[in-house]
């Protein structure tokens, strides 16, 4: 299943448009949780799916401890807002003058219509999304035919940091992470809406898998799932919404670790997974980084 986000960059805003439009298992989990320690300060590093299975119960007692030790929670954007989320989503992903299927193929056309409306899609939203917008939405759409999906951790870690007073703060804006999508070729976006016309009867199942090795902590499953795949279906892709935003996230934390709070950081899991992983470029840079779970 190649698509153009993965855990990360507006993936998380399109789980939210398509839990707007298309509606709402219990499962326990132990996902992967690092600390990376500082002279006076500590960073847990936590990795996220933005759409779990309806009552998916992911957060572990480690988790949990973690977040009461913390005094702030970084996430990639602020998502807090739905409507403002939902709002940007549709300036950026939705073009009235453009019509999606003519941009593809021929022998995508028909069947690009045909899964949207198959996964319950209204057709004034698939018939004008930009190529990038499109492909999110019929991937998540086919995911949610296949099981009830509920927003993912980043809703119940904010949900938490309310209720406790913790700070929040996060690493890129909407627009940022918008931008990521709508500014790539238009020609890489084609390619992967083409594949995800092909593998759409199969995301329900790649989407499980997805998520029963997060529960586990399976971070090479993980790699070979999200990054692996990505790269394999372009080198672009790859670096701007992973390589680069890794690197940039790893800025950041080393940052923190120069102060004297203990924060709590959740991005997608993706950006936590392999040799580039946030976790890893910390280690290179002469960081200590313990894996707690």
């Amino acid at each position: 299943m190649m698509r153009m986000t993965r855990p990360g960059a507006a993936g998380l805003l399109a789980a939210v448009l398509v839990l707007v439009l298309f509606g709402p298992g219990q499962a326990m989990a132990d996902p992967a949780l690092w600390v990376a320690k500082g002279p006076g300060a500590k960073v847990y590093l936590f990795g996220t799916i933005h759409m779990l299975p309806a009552g998916d119960r992911w957060m572990s007692a480690e988790v949990k401890q973690a977040l009461e030790d913390s005094t702030e929670l970084w996430t990639e954007a602020d998502i807090s807002n739905l409507a403002n989320a939902v709002s940007a989503l549709r300036h950026y992903g939705l073009d009235s003058s453009v019509d999606t299927a003519s941009l593809l193929p021929t022998v995508y056309r028909d069947r690009y219509r045909q899964e949207m409306a198959a996964a319950g899609a209204p057709q004034v939203l698939f018939a004008h999304a930009r190529p990038w917008l499109a492909e999110i939405l019929l991937s998540e759409a086919a995911m949610q035919k296949a099981a009830p999906m509920a927003f993912g951790a980043e809703s119940s870690l904010l949900a938490y940091a309310r209720a406790h007073q913790m700070g929040t703060a996060t690493f890129e804006t909407l627009d940022q992470q918008i931008a990521l999508m709508a500014d790539m070729p238009q020609a890489v976006q084609l390619a992967a809406l083409e594949q995800q016309i092909d593998e759409f009867d199969q995301a329900g199942a790649v989407f499980q898998k997805m998520v029963a090795a997060w529960h586990a902590g399976d971070q090479a499953a993980l790699e070979k799932l999200i990054n692996q795949e990505i790269r394999a279906r372009s080198e672009l892709v790859w670096t701007e919404l992973i390589l680069r935003r890794n690197e940039h996230f790893e800025r950041q934390i080393e940052d923190m670790l120069q102060g004297t709070a203990t924060v709590f950081v959740a991005v997608g899991a993706g950006h936590l997974c392999g040799s580039d992983g946030v976790p890893a470029l910390l280690r290179e840079r002469g960081v200590e980084v313990v894996r707690l779970k």
